[in-house]
C-alpha cells in the first residue's frame, strides 16, 4: 500500500493531497472494508487515491475499478494502473461517467480549487464556478458486471456530486441479482433520503465510521452538508 499511495502523493494534485483535503475518513474506510481477493468500484477516481489504497488491500488477487470520465484525471489512472502492475495489482481505469443509463452527457468540471468538483447533475454548479462543460460517455455498474465471468464488486466508493441516486438506479440488476456490497458513499442534504428511499428496501442499514475503524449507526438530519456515510447490510 505505501508504494502506491506514495506515489499519488508524489505526483497527483498537490492541492489535494497534500494540502490534506481527501478524506482521511474514507481512507480508513477503504482499508478496514475492503479485503484480499475483493473487487472494488471507485466511482469518481479522480487522481486514484482511493484507488491505490482499495488495490494494496484487494491484493493481487483482487480488482480495481475506478472510474473517472474527466480526460486529465483518467490519464493519471492509467499511470496509476500501469504502475500497480508492475506490483501485481489490477486496476481497470474507465473513461465514463456512471449514472442510471447509457448514453451521452455534459460534465460541468470547477475551476475552484478542488478538481473533485465536478458533476453530469444539471444545474447544480454555479455558473462562476465553471471552468468547462465536456460531452462524455455515461454507462452503469450493471454494464459493467453484466458479464458473469468479471466478478462482481464487494464494496462501492460513490462520490459523484449529487449524482448518487442515478449511480445507484444503474446498478439495480446487480441488487436484484441479490447482490448487495459495501457501499461507501457521499451523501449530501439534497440526495441523503432519495438514497436512503433505494437503500433501506433492499436491507441496508446507515453507518459512520468511527476513528478505530469501528461503525456507528446514524440516521437523518445530517450533522453537515456533505458527509460519507457507510451502507451495508451489517456492520
Amino acid at each position: 500500500m505505501g508504494y502506491l499511495c506514495h506515489w499519488i502523493w508524489v505526483n497527483g494534485s498537490k492541492h489535494v493531497c497534500f494540502m490534506g483535503f481527501m478524506s482521511h475518513t474514507r481512507w480508513h474506510l477503504c482499508d478496514a472494508r475492503c479485503a484480499p481477493g475483493q473487487t472494488f468500484v471507485d466511482v469518481e477516481a479522480n487522481v486514484g487515491y482511493y484507488s491505490a489504497i482499495a488495490a494494496s488491500r484487494v491484493g493481487t488477487n483482487g480488482t480495481v475499478w475506478a472510474f473517472e470520465p474527466v480526460p486529465w484525471l483518467h490519464k493519471r489512472l492509467i499511470n496509476l494502473a500501469e504502475l500497480a502492475l508492475t506490483k501485481g495489482y489490477t486496476i481497470q481505469p474507465q473513461q465514463v461517467a456512471l449514472a442510471d443509463k447509457p448514453g451521452r452527457t455534459t460534465l460541468w468540471t470547477s475551476q475552484v480549487d478542488n478538481i473533485g468538483w465536478n458533476t453530469i447533475v444539471p444545474g447544480k454548479m454555479p455558473e462562476k464556478d465553471v471552468d468547462e462543460a465536456i460531452d462524455v460517455e455515461v454507462q452503469t455498474i450493471d454494464h459493467f458486471f453484466a458479464n458473469p465471468q468479471v466478478k462482481p464488486p464487494d464494496v462501492v466508493k460513490i462520490d459523484v456530486e449529487f449524482g448518487e441516486p442515478a449511480v445507484l438506479d444503474g446498478m439495480s440488476g446487480l441488487f436484484e441479482s441479490g447482490l448487495r456490497p459495501t457501499l461507501i458513499c457521499e451523501v449530501s442534504q439534497k440526495t441523503v433520503k432519495e438514497v436512503m428511499q433505494r437503500l433501506e428496501p433492499l436491507g441496508y442499514k446507515s453507518y459512520v465510521s468511527l476513528k478505530d475503524g469501528r461503525l456507528r449507526p446514524v440516521s437523518l438530519p445530517l450533522p453537515y452538508n456533505t458527509v460519507t456515510w457507510v451502507f451495508a447490510i451489517d456492520s
